[in-house]
């Protein structure tokens, strides 16, 4: 693939792309809580879940885009759009009823995978990068893991199988484990740096 000199790096502009859309669904977030009258602990967990999911997505592609030196092509512009309204689709469902916002996280956490999978592949094609696919695996099966958990878990809300306590332990639970998929890419991406480092 066709390199482009330095000093026409797209990576500025991705993560200044990526930085308003995700700033904008953050506020959208808090629009959304605010409009919210007496919210429950359940939708302040779950509010808390997608600002989490937010920082996530941001370290994600900002990581990722500051590590490679390709031409830009409509792929990416598609993955960060896609993205971006997975975000906002997400937003619209706080508030709304425990089995929808399980459904929504769950699709959300399909539509995360297949956006990580393709900015570590868009990354790992740039020899400069470092980035290994491999070293990313975990952090795609926590992506397919969560999304059929979460998909369970909207089918027996939906049936009035988990009663409101085991509803707001389930949203108190995901906050760690959105920190738990933050630890993990971390790990991947200081593990890529070396393995990189100890190449050259």
């Amino acid at each position: 693939m066709d390199r482009l000199p330095r000093s026409a790096h797209i990576a500025t502009v991705y993560v200044t792309i990526v930085s308003i859309f995700l700033g904008l669904a953050l506020e959208d977030l808090v629009s959304i809580v605010r409009s919210i009258e007496h919210p429950t602990l359940f939708e302040w967990a779950v509010a808390v879940f997608v600002v989490h999911i937010i920082l996530n997505a941001w370290v994600g592609f900002s990581s990722l885009a500051i590590s490679i030196q390709l031409v830009p092509n409509p792929w990416d512009a598609a993955n960060v759009f896609l993205l971006s309204a997975a975000h906002f689709s997400l937003n619209s469902f706080v508030g709304a009823e425990p089995h929808m916002f399980f459904g929504a996280a769950g699709i959300y956490m399909f539509v995360g995978g297949l956006t990580l999978l393709y900015n570590v592949y868009r990354a790992s094609t740039d020899p400069g990068s470092g980035v290994i696919v491999k070293n990313f695996y975990l952090l795609l099966f926590l992506n397919v893991w969560g999304g059929c958990s979460y998909l369970l878990f909207a089918y027996l809300a939906y049936e009035q199988l988990l009663g409101d306590t085991i509803e707001l332990i389930i949203a108190l639970f995901s906050i760690p484990t959105a920190t738990l998929w933050l630890w993990v890419f971390w790990r991947a991406w200081s593990r890529s740096s070396i393995e990189q480092t100890e190449g050259t």
